[in-house]
C-alpha cells in the first residue's frame, strides 16, 4: 500500500483530502501555519476606502477575502464592493475559489487567468484593462489588493512596473505552529509518499520545520514551486491548476503512475 500524502495548510485540506480519496489515495492532514486577520482596523478600513476609486479589486487568494470581510465585516464589504462595482470597478482573482470568493461579496465578470500564477493574473489584468493609444495620457489604473504578510509580492510589481497604482495592504497573517507538528517525525521515519504545498508560506514553514529533507514535494502553483526549490525541497510535481480534482490527479500520477479515464 501507498504512504499517505502529507497536507499540511492551516485551513481548506478536506477538499484536497476528499479529492485523494476518491482516487484511493490515503492523506494525514495536520497544520503547520496558524493563519487570522490581523488586529489593527486600519489596513482593512483603508483598502475599503480605496474602493471609492478603485479600477480594479484582485483576489490573490480566499483568505485575503474573508479576513478582509471579517474585520470590516462582511455586510460593509459587500455593499462597499457593490456600490464600487456600479461606478465601474472591474474584478479579477487568481483562481476559481478566489473567484467564488469575489462573487459572494457582489464581484462579477472576474478575469482569472489560464495558469494560476501571480504573473499571469497581472498580464491578465493588463490587458483586460486595456493599453493607451500612442500619446494618450490618462490617470494611472488603481488596482485594491488585500494580500497576507507572507504573499508573494510578484503581482504587486508586476502591476507597479506597468504604471499601475497599487493600494495593498496586510489583512491576513500567517505563522508557524507553536508546537512543532508530530508529523515532522513521521516524515523522518519515511512514513508519508509526498507532501502537497498550496502557497510559498507553506514551503517556507514547511522548511522550517522538517529542514533537509528528500521527501518528494507537489506543489499547487508555479509560484510555491519555485519558493520550495529555493528552500532547497525536493520538487518533484508542479499542478497546472490549484483546483483539488487537478491537485489530486498531479498526485496521483506522481504516486502512483498515469491516471486512468475510469479514475476521472
Amino acid at each position: 500500500m501507498t504512504n499517505p500524502v502529507l497536507l499540511i495548510r492551516a485551513n481548506g485540506n478536506d477538499a484536497d483530502s476528499n479529492a485523494l480519496s476518491a482516487l484511493g489515495i490515503l492523506t494525514v492532514s495536520e497544520a503547520y501555519l496558524e493563519i487570522g486577520p490581523v488586529q489593527a482596523m486600519g489596513p482593512a478600513t483603508r483598502l475599503l476606502e480605496a474602493l471609492q476609486t478603485a479600477d480594479w479589486l484582485i483576489a490573490s487568494s480566499v483568505n485575503a477575502i474573508q479576513f478582509w470581510g471579517d474585520i470590516v465585516g462582511h455586510a460593509i464589504l459587500a455593499s462597499a464592493v457593490t456600490e464600487a462595482a456600479k461606478r465601474g470597478m472591474r474584478f479579477a482573482a487568481i483562481g476559481a475559489a478566489s473567484a467564488n470568493a469575489l462573487k459572494k461579496i457582489g464581484g462579477s465578470n472576474i478575469v482569472v487567468p489560464e495558469v494560476s500564477y501571480s504573473y499571469s493574473l497581472a498580464q491578465s489584468v493588463i490587458n483586460a484593462h486595456g493599453h493607451r493609444a500612442k500619446g494618450e495620457t490618462y490617470a494611472k489604473p488603481i488596482a485594491v489588493i488585500p494580500s497576507g504578510n507572507l504573499s508573494v509580492e510578484t503581482l504587486i510589481h508586476e502591476l507597479a512596473d506597468s504604471g499601475w497604482s497599487v493600494r495593498s495592504e496586510v489583512v491576513f497573517t500567517t505563522a508557524p505552529v507553536k508546537e512543532t507538528p508530530k508529523s515532522v517525525q513521521r516524515i523522518a521515519n519515511g512514513e508519508f509518499s509526498a507532501v502537497l504545498l498550496r502557497a510559498p508560506s507553506a514551503a517556507k514553514v514547511f522548511s522550517f520545520f522538517v529542514g533537509p529533507t528528500d521527501l518528494p514535494v507537489i506543489c499547487g502553483g508555479e509560484t510555491t514551486a519555485n519558493a520550495a526549490r529555493e528552500l532547497g525541497l525536493n520538487v518533484v510535481a508542479v499542478c497546472h491548476s490549484p483546483s483539488p480534482a487537478i491537485a489530486a490527479q498531479t498526485v496521483y500520477e506522481y504516486v502512483k503512475g498515469p491516471i486512468r479515464a475510469e479514475q476521472i
